[in-house]
This record gives structure tokens, C-alpha cells and sequence, in this order.
């Protein structure tokens, strides 16, 4: 039997400071929820991820979310290269095919 330790990720800068603007919301300053807004699209999954697991963050998150929905459209460049991926993707396995 072998054991696999894994040393931890540390969040990065700017998912700290989302955590530390998260923490205080509603009661943030409106250019802090012009930053959190900001931030959000570009945070890892991963990280968003273990944000919502602890039970404070959770409802904090799942509020953040609800509330600020329309702002938080994913950046267009993103949905744009996902669909030129499975764009690419279909047209391979046409060819494969």
C-alpha cells in the first residue's frame, strides 16, 4: 500500500482577497463589489469550489451569486474559444470518421 501526500495549493492573491471581500458581504464598499465582480469570472473552479464547502462561504457565495448574476456574465472570449474547441473537436471526428 502506498501513501500519496499532497502538499496543499494555497488560494492565489486575487481569490484572498475575493475570500476577504466574500467574508464581509453584503457590507462592502461599491467599488469592492465592482472588484468581487470583476474577480469572479476569473477565479479557478477549483477554488470556487472549495469556497462553497464551508457552511459561512457557502450561504455568502450562493448570495453573492444569486444577487450579482447579470454582472457576472463569463467574459465573451471564453464562451467564444469553447465553442471554437468543440467546433474543432466535431470536425475531427468527422474527419476521423
Amino acid at each position: 500500500m502506498c501513501a500519496v501526500f499532497v502538499k496543499p495549493r494555497l488560494f492565489g492573491r486575487s481569490s484572498c482577497r475575493f475570500v476577504e471581500l466574500l467574508d464581509r458581504y453584503p457590507d462592502v464598499s461599491a467599488g469592492e463589489l465592482a472588484e468581487m465582480i470583476e474577480t469572479f469570472p476569473h477565479l479557478p473552479a477549483a477554488e470556487i469550489a472549495i469556497m462553497s464547502i464551508g457552511e459561512k462561504s457557502h450561504r455568502k457565495l450562493d448570495k453573492f451569486i444569486m444577487e450579482q448574476s447579470e454582472a457576472l456574465s463569463r467574459p465573451w472570449l471564453n464562451s467564444s474559444l469553447l465553442i471554437i474547441i468543440a467546433i474543432s473537436f466535431v470536425v475531427l471526428l468527422y474527419w476521423l470518421h
